[in-house]
């Protein structure tokens, strides 16, 4: 038994609460290293001679990728305090007891070496998300570039050019967003999250020069509510993009600094290095630069940062949250550069955020995985950047085989609260990122398989604008061109791909929010098989990255021959081409 790479906490990580009276369990082995991983509990308070007074239960290996499995059992309890051990039987027949960070060769009788769960303290610190959360599907939308009032003539080369250069202005606006939401709404969609809308001089805006006024580039504050009004009669909800931990040098904070230099009252609104402070946007980027006399975003004077652990600046994003919350009934935010910001920030933020509307959704920017921020005190979830990766490499690339994929994606799993892992934004291209057509090579079908992926994984699948119409375009700003209006411009279908894969995932508790396991992970042959179930609904989704036919002749896959494949109207014949894929209905 490999020891080391067993691993429980009694934290909010691995020992968590998931209801009033309900736990999650959770244990960490090294992969195939245990037959059996057993949990035994018993009331701290009852007295160990008590005949039966301990229960057993046996945990499910919930994911494994090449490294680790992953163990899980839900627990009911509502006592005091349950103290707890785990019974540990490798392959080789061998048997260990763990509690307390501690190993033993016989079973525990002793309660002090035991973990320890006090029930109502975890139960104050249970992680939750807002119920309409899970499994919904977002859609990302670069304001800019979305619509502008009037939708643009077939033959508009200026909002349709390409390559799109840097700073270009399109003239996208608010109202053209409340427009196009009927078309929202046919695909499916959710939730909006637009990138930023405050008064700022770039064609982005993630330079905020006024936090509480719309960029007249947009519109009104008016033409926002009307949106926000328009999408809640859709049953779509609305996120703002909330950028806190930098600001422009023309808000008014920072420009009394530039005034007033050390005898401003907001210098401590910002992590000054000197005086005299001095900002001057280069006229031609050479290469080389001084760096600021302040901390700011990227090293880009542009940029300056927000001290957000100033009480002042947090009565000014205090005011912010409010206003646009009260006013314009937006839904939650996204967070930029959140993992910039520190923790006790965040805290706040979602005490403020919460206060207003427990049912607000705060999804951070970070582009590494971690949990550290779904602990329930700070972010609902984040964008999964982790996700993208294994995409982007595995299927439009072809960097790793498909086992990275299925590592990837068991981890995440694996490691995750199983609340924050029906929330977490699973996406296969952003504003940050080139589109995923464009990495794939303008291939249609790895574009298919990635939107396959995305939408038949639990979580938030947040879909970038356009690509539901096949657009495409090289890294920032070439990703961020004006949205295909024209039918003639339009992908009808990859189209009907991403509304029919809504659709099945919308009907399917097992696509949207159900367990994971991979059946067949064949690199020689490029061969992913995986199930999605969910009660008594199993869908058995299987895809070929390789280059050549394949008949599935995998035990796994026997019993799928002669089922409908639901997308393509056809029995499954056990036979896939070059980057074809089936999804399949087991039972029902």
């Amino acid at each position: 038994m490999i020891k080391s790479a067993i691993i429980h906490n009694p934290d909010r990580e691995y020992c968590y609460c998931a209801g009033s009276g309900n736990f999650i369990i959770k244990l960490r082995a090294a992969h195939g290293d245990l037959s059996e991983c057993i949990l035994n509990y018993r009331d701290k308070y009852m007295s160990t001679r008590i005949p039966g007074i301990d229960k057993e239960i046996s945990m499910q290996k919930v994911a494994s990728n090449d490294i680790y499995d992953y163990y899980e059992t839900a627990v009911k309890f509502d006592g005091i305090c349950m103290r707890y051990y785990f019974i540990l039987k490798d392959c080789g027949g061998s048997t260990v007891y763990l509690g307390n960070q501690s190993f033993f060769d016989k079973p525990i009788d002793d309660i002090y070496y035991m973990f320890d769960l006090p029930r109502i303290s975890r139960e104050e610190e249970e992680f939750t998300v807002p119920e309409w959360a899970p499994g919904s599907v977002v859609y990302q939308i670069f304001p800019e570039r979305f619509s502008p009032d009037a939708e643009p003539a077939a033959n508009d080369e200026h909002w349709y050019q390409s390559p799109m250069e840097r700073c270009q202005r399109l003239g996208g606006t608010i109202k053209g967003i409340t427009s196009h939401l009927p078309h929202l709404a046919d695909l499916g969609v959710d939730v909006i999250y637009m990138t930023p809308i405050f008064l700022s001089p770039s064609d982005h805006k993630y330079n905020t020069k006024d936090y509480l006024k719309i960029d007249p580039d947009f519109g009104t504050e008016a033409d926002l509510t009307e949106l926000t009004d328009t999408a809640h009669s859709l049953g779509i909800r609305v996120m703002l993009d909330g950028v806190f931990n930098h600001c422009d040098p023309d808000f008014f904070a920072f420009r009394d600094v530039l005034e007033n230099q050390e005898n401003s009252k907001y210098r401590d609104w910002f992590y000054i290095k000197s005086f005299p402070v001095k900002w001057e946007m280069p006229k031609k980027f050479t290469g080389s630069f001084k760096l600021p006399d302040y901390e700011t975003f990227s090293y880009f004077g542009g940029m300056p940062k927000l001290n957000c652990s100033n009480a002042e600046v947090r009565d000014y994003i205090r005011s912010v949250i409010s206003y646009w919350m009260n006013t314009a009934k937006i839904d939650g935010w996204r967070l930029d550069v959140a993992d910039e910001i520190g923790h006790d920030f965040w805290r706040f933020f979602r005490s403020e955020v919460k206060k207003i509307n427990p049912n607000a959704l705060i999804t951070g920017e970070i582009w590494a995985h971690t949990s550290t921020y779904l602990q329930g005190d700070e972010w609902d979830t984040f964008m999964n950047y982790r996700f993208y990766n294994a995409v982007r490499d595995c299927v439009a690339c072809g960097k790793y085989p498909v086992s990275h994929l299925a590592n990837e994606l068991s981890d995440i799993r694996g490691s995750s609260n199983r609340r924050s892992w029906a929330v977490l934004w699973n996406l296969i291209g952003s504003h940050d990122t080139p589109r995923f057509l464009h990495l794939a090579g303008e291939n249609l079908q790895r574009l298919k398989i990635a939107s396959l992926i995305q939408l038949t994984t639990t979580g938030m699948p947040m879909i970038y604008y356009g690509d539901e119409y096949g657009m495409t375009g090289a890294m920032d700003p070439d990703c961020r061109r004006g949205m295909v209006w024209e039918k003639s411009r339009q992908n009808q279908e990859i189209y009907s791909h991403y509304k029919r894969l809504i659709e099945l995932r919308k009907n399917s508790p097992a696509l949207k929010c159900g367990e994971l396991k991979f059946t067949v992970v064949d690199d020689a042959h490029g061969i992913l098989v995986y199930e999605k179930y969910c009660g008594d609904e199993k869908y058995c989704i299987t895809i070929n990255l390789g280059a050549n036919e394949c008949k599935m002749l995998y035990s796994e896959t026997n019993k799928l021959t002669g089922l409908d494949d639901l997308m393509h109207d056809r029995k499954f014949d056990g036979v896939l081409q070059p980057l074809d894929f089936a999804v399949i209905k087991v039972n029902s």
